[in-house]
């Protein structure tokens, strides 16, 4: 879904729905910088290592920047802008986005430094969830293969292919499959990877390779090696 846009005012909120708080903001690096950390916390509560974790993470704030215009369209935490189906007991708020024909029930969550409740409810989706999870698996697996190059003017290599990631999720169902879809994405997790670089902590088993110059530009190539030899 593309971003969502504000349907009520605080102060309108209908009955059976909370009043949505915008949890986002202007700053796009700030925002990617927020939930990533949230996301690479929660990755590793449930097990995977911290370079698994920060990628995996990746991944999905990329996702998410492209759904919520880097946080802009963000309300009460909702990672992902997730519509509130009758499986969810938890609160909701109207909103509408634009393949909505009119304002229907979003999830809303607490309003946190991180959206830390907002984010472990978007990646148990990614994750557990029956749709989504051969996906994710995919995406961990991609290691063995990688690293993938991201990014549009200036480009990235990351160890895990989150390109082929995203096209799975959406022939999957989160969205409707669409090249342009992919390519957009594809620029938005070079960004991304530029905003969070690097894990700060890894094991000796990986390493940083410097820019390299290519014909009349620059490629920035960032590569973490996901096996020492």
């Amino acid at each position: 879904m593309d971003a969502l846009l504000l349907t009520y005012g605080e102060r309108f909120a209908p009955a059976g729905a909370v009043a949505h708080v915008r949890t986002g903001g202007n700053d796009h690096a700030a925002w990617a910088r927020s939930r990533h950390a949230a996301a690479v916390a929660e990755f590793e509560r449930r097990g995977l290592d911290r370079s698994t974790a920060w990628w995996v993470s990746a991944a999905l704030v990329s996702q998410w920047a492209r759904e919520t215009g880097w946080g802009r369209n963000e309300w009460s935490c909702s990672e992902g802008n997730i519509r509130a189906t009758s499986s969810w007991h938890g609160d909701t708020m109207l909103l509408q986005g634009s393949d909505d024909s009119a304002p229907a029930p979003y999830r809303a969550y607490p309003v946190e430094p991180n959206c830390e409740t907002g984010v472990a409810d978007a990646i148990r989706l990614a994750v557990d969830g029956s749709l989504y999870r051969a996906a994710y698996e995919r995406l961990v697996a991609s290691a063995a293969n990688g690293p993938y190059v991201v990014g549009n003017a200036t480009r990235y290599a990351v160890p895990l292919d989150l390109t082929t990631w995203y096209s799975d999720v959406m022939h999957a169902g989160w969205n409707p499959w669409t090249q342009a879809g992919v390519d957009e994405y594809r620029s938005i997790a070079g960004t991304v990877a530029g905003i969070v670089g690097a894990p700060p902590y890894v094991s000796t088993t990986w390493r940083n390779v410097a820019a390299v110059g290519a014909g009349a530009g620059v490629v920035a190539v960032l590569y973490a090696a996901w096996r020492s030899g």
